[in-house]
């Protein structure tokens, strides 16, 4: 379907296309897989909220997409693990939005529905505007990877990072939280041991963090000190909310992942 947009909408996709090459031609976008002919290159975070639509319905993932092969190899091997996109889209664009005066009390489904209304409506132009390079990014490849999953002893409960990061009050599905949490043991419970896949076995690695960081092409998360980078800074001090407070550190948030997902996607394929 052609959506028709305001002027002030186009106006704003003109300013985009000016002033920011959001478009990236060596990273292809999983979203195409799903959503086919329904694909808008010129509107990608629209394609984003439709492909929330359209994945749920038919039960597909970009990620499992990508990554099915590799997921194979590890559930052929006997263990565990599950398809992740490191750097969670929606999260931080809901954030923005209500940074910008967004309420709605609806959610799942709902809440979609409204926001790609809102978006044929030309609102929120400039967050769109803001979000469009990532809404591209964060389903290519530079973007997935696979995490842990394990058997629980006690409860014989499959435990998965991908849920658990998600689910967290401090983490909040943000991966330099997540590679934080990783690093000082905050989440060794899927990182050691014989109930993980040995790719996952930090403990065991000679190399330990660091080893794991290289095998998995993680070097845009590590600043020059050895530490993992803050998406904006503070975001990794104790206490503080895992969510933007401020455009400025949206605006922040999206040059580092972007970065990092275009500077992990030429890594992986070299």
């Amino acid at each position: 379907m052609q959506v028709t947009l305001p002027s002030t909408y186009s106006s704003s996709m003109n300013l985009l296309k000016a002033t920011n090459d959001w478009k990236t031609p060596m990273a292809y976008d999983y979203k195409r897989e799903i959503l086919h002919d329904a694909y808008q290159e010129e509107h990608p975070v629209r394609n984003f909220l439709r492909y929330r639509q359209v994945a749920k319905a038919k039960n597909q993932d970009c990620d499992k997409l990508a990554l099915a092969d590799e997921l194979a190899q590890v559930r052929n091997a006997g263990h565990l693990a599950s398809a992740e996109t490191l750097n969670s889209f929606f999260i931080t664009y809901k954030a923005a939005l209500k940074l910008n005066e967004y309420r709605f009390t609806g959610t799942g489904d709902a809440e979609v529905e409204h926001l790609i209304k809102l978006y044929d409506e030309g609102a929120h132009a400039q967050v769109n505007v803001l979000f469009a390079r990532f809404a591209v990014l964060t389903h290519t490849r530079g973007n997935f990877m696979l995490v842990p999953v394990y058997k629980d002893a006690k409860t014989s409960r499959n435990v998965s990072l991908n849920q658990h990061r998600g689910m967290s009050g401090t983490i909040k599905d943000y991966w330099d939280r997540t590679l934080s949490g990783i690093k000082n043991g905050e989440l060794s419970s899927f990182f050691g041991d014989n109930l993980v896949a040995q790719q996952f076995n930090i403990a065991a690695m000679p190399g330990g963090f660091a080893e794991y960081v290289e095998q998995n092409r993680l070097e845009s998360y590590i600043g020059a000190d050895g530490e993992v980078a803050p998406f904006w800074p503070g975001h990794l001090s104790p206490g503080t909310n895992p969510l933007p407070q401020t455009m400025a550190e949206v605006e922040a948030f999206l040059t580092s992942v972007c970065s990092a997902i275009e500077q992990r996607e030429q890594e992986l394929g070299q």
